[in-house]
């Protein structure tokens, strides 16, 4: 049997690790709770719906153009491990975009914070002297 490059099969299964192990993170503190839970289980049943949808492809044909031949046909399991993984990379994007408008936000409230805190200093400075 054909199939992808090992620096392929390196890259997906630390997406996977990272997302199981990241989802689980953001659903124990309450961080994008409920499409956390949903990254969870769909990090856990996409890849072995994978691995037992791309067992059935003949000799040849690496697991990506199986994939893709099949969702041609409309095969509704190809359909759903195509979603299911699109689903996580979406997931990746709104968590990424959330961490980065908080850091951002946060950094902006921190020196909007030194520069009230600095101007009350010179205003109580001024009314005690």
């Amino acid at each position: 049997m054909e199939t992808l490059s090992t620096s392929f099969w390196i890259f997906y299964y630390i997406f996977l690790f990272l997302t199981l192990a990241i989802s689980t993170f953001c659903y124990i503190r309450q961080l994008l709770s409920t499409i956390s839970v949903i990254a969870l289980i769909l990090s856990l049943a996409t890849p072995l719906i994978s691995f037992v949808f791309s067992v059935q492809r003949t000799e040849g044909v690496n697991e990506y153009h199986y994939l893709v031949s099949q969702i041609q046909e409309k095969d509704a399991w190809a359909i759903f491990i195509s979603l299911g993984y699109t689903y996580l990379i979406v997931w990746w994007i709104v968590l990424l975009t959330k961490l980065f408008i908080h850091f951002e936000i946060g950094k902006h409230c921190k020196n909007l914070y030194i520069k009230l805190s600095d101007q009350t200093k010179k205003i109580l400075k001024k009314s005690s002297s």
